[in-house]
């Protein structure tokens, strides 16, 4: 059995703890970025998207899920959900997902007749850092503006 979503219930310290680790967190990433350390900034950002998806998956009525990779995320999320700017924010997270796969986990892998130069390499990752925090940003808003929405 995985590790499992600590819940934000009223009255216990896990809210304040959470909104702690998220305003640290979203600190970090913007030093992150102003340093050029992009996949350590990228490797939070997923952190967070997955704490949102982990959320919105409880709040939809499902389990609380265990720790899962995005991928496992996503596509659990596309089974519960049925507002659609949340589905297509969900479809656009999984395309940042795979190209994040690719500028990082071929950091400094060289394909056949092609060579990508190191700085090219670390621009792209500075692309999926910057796509990342705006996907993060707008799923936040949006699964906010939702749940408002519905009291």
């Amino acid at each position: 059995m995985g590790k499992k979503r600590a819940i934000a219930i009223a009255g216990t310290k896990v809210p304040l703890q959470r909104k702690e680790i998220f305003s640290q967190a979203f600190s970090w990433i913007n030093l992150c970025n102003e340093f050029g350390f992009y996949i350590e900034a990228i490797s939070i950002i997923e952190s967070l998207i997955s704490d949102r998806m982990e959320s919105r998956l409880i709040y939809l009525g499902s389990n609380n899920p265990d720790f899962e990779s995005l991928g496992h995320l996503i596509k659990n999320l596309k089974k519960f959900e049925t507002n659609e700017e949340i589905n297509r924010i969900i479809e656009d997270i999984d395309g940042w997902r795979k190209n994040r796969n690719i500028t990082i986990h071929e950091m400094v892998k060289m394909e056949a007749n092609k060579f990508k130069p190191w700085l090219v390499r670390v621009s792209d990752n500075k692309e999926i850092a910057r796509d990342g925090l705006k996907l993060l940003r707008k799923l936040d808003n949006l699964l906010t503006k939702d749940k408002r929405k519905k009291g």
